[in-house]
């Protein structure tokens, strides 16, 4: 998931969807429907993840796994969902 998912796709030969503009819990909504298991963060992204990508606000449902340069690799952690029983 990334801001430019032809220019990544270009990068890299993976695909990917872009990242939603209305939330982190629409973007893990995304992430479990089209199945991204990452996130590529750019200082241009979403004004709602600047606080994750300036490393002052943490959210369980990304990791951070790589810095290159100025993105950010995270890994998308799906929430866990309550036992029925």
């Amino acid at each position: 998931m990334s801001v430019d998912p032809p220019g990544f796709w270009y990068a890299s030969g993976r695909s990917g969807s872009v990242i939603p503009s209305d939330g982190l819990s629409a973007l893990v909504a995304a992430a479990l429907a089209f199945h991204d298991d990452f996130l590529i963060l750019e200082p241009n992204g979403p004004r709602y993840l600047g606080p994750i990508y300036d490393g002052t606000e943490a959210t369980p449902n990304l990791e951070l796994v790589a810095v290159v340069g100025e993105l950010r690799v995270y890994r998308i952690v799906a929430p866990e969902l309550p036992a029925f029983g």
